[in-house]
């Protein structure tokens, strides 16, 4: 069911000079999307006019067919949890907790009982008396998240919560995140420009380009399926040469790269058009001199953990290539042949702006 729409919504900071023109967005009840892309995209001005801190210059504000376009932020039931958490460093957890509940004059009791029910939703039980900088970067975000939660809100607005905590933390949140949410089955917008966040946490993605959607769908749809050259750039099929459709078949199409044949999945391309193809890092494997691929040499390796990137010199020009630790290694100046399976290969038209 449709919750809440942004329709055809155009706003900005400065008069004339619009972040967002005739810029349409849906989200399902209950569902957790996220707004992923670059700096200066419009990620938060999107979220900024959602939450009501920015009014539209056309277009409306729709939340269960309600018009919220010119309803203030203190009027709309929605929580707010910030990059930099935004705790009242003078008040104790619980009340950084209870702060909005007094401001719309619950009764005490009820102030305590919820406040209690929120602290124990994100496991920070016993830590009611304590200030916000008694706290760890990871416990003060719970705070910044139980206190956007004990209001019941409606609508549940993140603005890269997790961009100041260490990558062990990150992930912890991440889990915690996704386990509330589905608990409470609130209705939550992130914004975030980590792809590996959003594909963790995200039942839908909505990719964005200068003040636009450049794609939307379901993390696995925008990581093995980018449909444009931005998208697949931002997902990271770094790895980029041209090349031209020479047949289809049996459901693939022949490609043609110098002297390097490829197979790629089906596209509605036909013979002669000239492609840009993207292959991720990942995609790719090594083999040894013979057979179907890209030969080339390997520059250099570098160890990364579970994994060991390669550089290899070919025709089509550098590629870089991940492999598992555990598999067989290369050695700098060794002969190769780098091969990806059709499915794991994006192919665009080349008249596309990349």
């Amino acid at each position: 069911m449709e919750y809440l729409r942004l329709a055809r919504v155009t706003v900005g900071y400065r008069k004339g000079e619009p972040i967002l023109s005739d810029f349409d967005l849906t989200v399902r009840e209950g569902e957790l999307v996220s707004l992923l892309g670059p700096s200066g995209c419009g990620k938060t001005t999107t979220l900024r006019t959602i939450a009501g801190f920015l009014f539209p210059w056309s277009g409306r504000v729709l939340l269960k067919d309600k018009d919220y376009t010119r309803v203030p932020p203190h009027r709309r039931n929605f929580g707010l949890v910030y990059q930099n958490y935004a705790l009242f460093p003078h008040l104790s957890v619980f009340e950084n907790v209870a702060f909005g509940l007094r401001m719309r004059r619950l009764p005490r009791e009820e102030i305590r009982r919820r406040v209690e029910e929120a602290l124990r939703l994100v496991s920070l039980e016993g830590l009611e008396r304590r200030l916000p900088g008694q706290l760890s970067g990871g416990q003060r975000q719970r705070v910044a998240l139980a206190r956007a939660l004990v209001i019941r809100p409606e609508l549940l607005l993140l603005d890269e919560p997790l961009s100041n905590l260490d990558a062990k933390l990150r992930a912890g949140m991440r889990t915690e995140l996704k386990r509330i949410q589905r608990e409470l089955s609130v209705t939550a917008i992130y914004v975030t420009h980590d792809q590996s966040e959003a594909m963790a946490l995200s039942d839908r993605v909505v990719l964005m380009r200068a003040g636009r959607i450049e794609q939307e769908g379901t993390p696995a749809e925008l990581y093995f399926r980018p449909a444009t050259p931005f998208a697949a750039d931002f997902m990271g099929f770094t790895n980029r040469f041209d090349a031209v459709v020479e047949a289809r078949e049996g459901g693939e199409l022949v490609l043609r790269a110098g002297r390097v044949r490829l197979r790629v999945r089906g596209e509605d391309l036909a013979p002669g058009t000239e492609v840009t193809v993207a292959i991720r890092p990942s995609s790719l494997r090594l083999f040894p001199p013979g057979g179907e691929g890209i030969p080339g040499r390997v520059v250099s390796h570098a160890f990364q953990g579970e994994s060991v990137q390669y550089v290899v010199e070919t025709g089509l020009g550098e590629l870089v290539v991940v492999h598992p630790e555990s598999t067989p290694r290369f050695s700098p100046g060794d002969e190769v042949v780098a091969r990806a399976a059709p499915d794991e290969v994006a192919v665009f038209p080349r008249k596309e702006d990349a």
